[in-house]
């Protein structure tokens, strides 16, 4: 077994135990030496190392070890029947170059599906953040209905068709640059790179709405005081006053 931080061949991975084969096998690249029925312990070993596994196999004695894997890969071209029937999934031909394409296409789709769910979840965390300070400073709500929902909808629209639009090689730039483990690209939909990107995205919504919201309510009291003002006459000239009775104005030296 080469590759990775652990060494060692088919007998010292026949020897251990299984919880041992799980720590020779989580950080291995190559097990070498493998005799058949090992494989099956291989498969075992690295799921409970936490690793997703997919095993291709095209012979009977590969049929268990198909079964046990996340997905298992069988060759229908010079495969047996045993290996097809196990299978998952099931090549019609023997360039096996098609699975890193259905890789590189799963994996463009989960960052795609992550990336809506931080900008729907994230955006309307924010919304509702924005909602509830509103009230709490100017006891009421900040925004109607109807302009909560117009709100809404420029924000979840925009984002969605961008990410709708996203080629595929910015996905895989993405995946090149991003965390490579098993672990990484097996975790949860709500994992924790994307509980920190709803978070981040819920943030700079929520205070960036509430600034602009301020900001124009502030504007709004400035220019009322100021149109107070000159209904009141104070901005005439100071050797003229203005007066205001019954409702018209007139001018008094």
């Amino acid at each position: 077994m080469a590759g990775g931080a652990g060494g060692g061949d088919g007998e010292e991975l026949g020897a251990a135990d299984r919880s041992g084969r799980a720590r020779m096998l989580r950080d291995a690249g190559v097990v070498a030496r493998v005799a058949p029925e090992q494989k099956l312990q291989v498969v075992e070993a690295l799921r409970d190392a936490g690793r997703v596994v997919g095993m291709v196999g095209d012979g009977a004695n590969d049929a268990a070890a198909i079964r046990a894997a996340d997905i298992g890969v069988g060759i229908n071209a010079r495969g047996s029947a045993a290996a097809r029937n196990a299978a998952d999934i099931v090549l019609t031909d023997d360039d096996l170059t098609v699975l890193i394409d259905a890789v590189v296409e799963g994996r463009a789709l989960w960052h795609s599906v992550a990336d809506a769910i931080a900008i729907l979840i994230g955006g309307n965390a924010g919304e509702v953040g924005f909602g509830l300070l509103g009230t709490l400073v100017s006891g009421r709500a900040p925004l109607s209905t109807r302009q909560m929902l117009l709100v809404n909808l420029f924000t979840d629209l925009f984002p969605a068709m961008a990410v709708a639009v996203t080629p595929k090689a910015g996905a895989e730039a993405a995946e090149r640059s991003g965390p490579r483990s098993p672990e990484d690209a097996a975790g949860g939909v709500l994992g924790e790179p994307l509980i920190r990107q709803i978070r981040h995205r819920a943030l700079t919504t929520c205070l960036g709405a509430v600034t602009a919201w301020l900001v124009g309510r502030l504007t709004r009291v400035r220019h009322a005081v100021r149109a107070r003002w000159r209904s009141a006459g104070w901005s005439a000239p100071s050797s003229r006053r203005r007066c205001w009775t019954a409702g018209t104005a007139r001018w008094s030296g």
